[in-house]
């Protein structure tokens, strides 16, 4: 039976577009049986991009190349793990905060065994014993669990205004009240192949986001 990465699949969806999260995605689900050693690489690098991609989404910028350990710590910060409705005094917080501090364990232990049994490594005797797809296929489902809360997390929970790039297909009712502000008479039929909001996003995004800030704040009122 082929393994599948399904959660990570998920965020692929999430992200469209983003190339490097699906090839990544496709290479570990095929290297579990042909090649083993190298999933602990591109475990490890999964989740990299995953963090890259969401501080990037969010504007942040960190000196320097971060460690992988340093990298997934900066983006839980800038991740909320939960609703508002939750108490920050409550039980239910404390132990989110666990879990997600268990996050970091995984990764520090993925990045451990990536130095030691990775392909591409830090090199090893050419007679080293290796691990098989078992482990690999634990090391990938973690990375599988750790990308998905993190980007599922990052769309859903908002970010407090800080966004650095806009996805169209996160404003569904924002862009058809777009679509409903324009005079269908006074477009041409080559335009009225597109929805205004789209035309919009893909010509003006500064101007796109200051519209869905607009309807937001109109709704908030």
């Amino acid at each position: 039976m082929a393994f599948i990465l399904q959660a990570s699949r998920q965020v692929s969806e999430m992200a469209a577009g983003a190339v490097h999260i699906k090839a990544q995605i496709q290479a570990i689900e095929t290297a579990i049986d042909q090649s083993p050693a190298f999933v602990f690489d591109l475990s490890k690098s999964l989740i990299d991009t995953v963090c890259k991609t969401i501080l990037e989404d969010r504007g942040v910028k960190l000196p320097g190349k971060p460690e992988s350990p340093a990298l997934l710590r900066e983006t839980l910060k800038v991740l909320k793990m939960h609703h508002d409705d939750v108490d920050q005094t409550e039980k239910t917080y404390e132990s989110l905060k666990k879990t997600a501090n268990g996050l970091q364990t995984a990764m520090a232990g993925i990045c451990e065994l990536r130095n030691t049994h990775g392909l591409i490594g830090h090199g090893r005797d050419g007679y080293a014993p290796a691990l098989e797809s078992i482990q690999a296929q634990f090391v990938a489902s973690t990375a599988d669990t750790i990308i998905h809360i993190l980007y599922r997390s990052h769309k859903g929970y908002g970010n407090g205004g800080a966004v650095s790039r806009i996805f169209y297909q996160d404003y569904d009712a924002e862009n058809a009240q777009i679509d409903e502000s324009y005079d269908d008479d006074a477009l041409t039929e080559f335009v009225k192949q597109f929805r205004p909001s789209e035309v919009l996003f893909n010509m003006d995004k500064d101007a796109y986001k200051a519209a869905i800030e607009d309807i937001k704040n109109e709704d908030q009122a």
